[in-house]
């Protein structure tokens, strides 16, 4: 049964890292215990962010390789995880949403990115589109290297096809 569209495969749901205790407008008040889950430290709160972004697409491609044809997902959409209500406040949704787009390709194998629309992820994608990585990555914040803890290379990604992007780059496989 795929409802609304027939082309429509499923959701992946996916809980984004905490940067902040808080919970979701009325949901109630955060307890104490719940601190412990949030990342405060910038860094790691973006590493962590680029982590679950890959998971999800590594979650993706595995699905691929053992669907059958009709199965096989081809577009994933994606809004910014974690870039609103539960995001580190040493950060800004532009971070936020190009730490995800490094996590996405680096996970990819071929499946095709539809990025939500929003400010945030526009202005991610046109960083990303200029090859901006986090060890190039020029911080308008008060974290001087936000990104210090994500390593990515260009040489170990494999090809993503997020939406005009079209140069394939070299896969570590």
């Amino acid at each position: 049964y795929r409802p609304f569209n027939p082309q429509t495969l499923g959701l992946v749901y996916c809980v984004g890292p905490l940067g902040i205790n808080r919970k979701a407008d009325g949901e109630g008040e955060p307890d104490q215990e719940r601190e412990r889950f949030v990342y405060n430290d910038p860094q790691v709160f973006l590493a962590r962010v680029f982590d679950v972004a890959a998971n999800v697409m590594k979650c993706v491609e595995f699905h691929n390789k053992a669907a059958e044809a009709g199965d096989r997902v081809e577009v994933i959409r994606v809004p910014v995880i974690s870039g609103g209500t539960f995001m580190n406040p040493q950060v800004n949704q532009t971070q936020v949403a190009l730490a995800l787009l490094w996590g996405l390709e680096s996970g990819n194998e071929g499946t095709r990115i539809e990025l939500m629309p929003s400010d945030a992820m526009r202005e991610a994608y046109e960083l990303y589109r200029q090859d901006v990585l986090p060890s190039t990555y020029q911080s308008n914040t008060k974290v001087e290297k936000p990104f210090e803890r994500i390593v990515v290379s260009r040489d170990a990604w494999s090809w993503c096809c997020v939406g005009a992007r079209n140069k394939p780059v070299k896969s570590a496989s």
